[in-house]
């Protein structure tokens, strides 16, 4: 990332709790950074974490879609 712009996806399959937990963590690493003000060396970097479903998955039972 030489110009230190970077973008990832990927598709993470998660209950609902298991969602929370994952945003909880993500929020408790942007934290530790947080307090962080400008220094020589720094600059400042927009993060957009954002969490969206991307469709439905098939019931295991009978095949059909099912909301989650």
């Amino acid at each position: 990332m030489a110009d230190s712009i970077g973008y990832r996806q990927g598709t993470l399959w998660l209950t609902p709790d298991e969602l929370t937990g994952l945003a909880g963590e993500l929020m408790g690493i942007f934290r530790a950074r947080a307090a962080n003000g400008p220094a020589p060396g720094r600059r400042p970097y927009l993060l957009s974490p954002v969490f969206f479903p991307i469709g439905t998955v098939p019931d295991a039972e009978h095949g059909s879609p099912q909301d989650e």
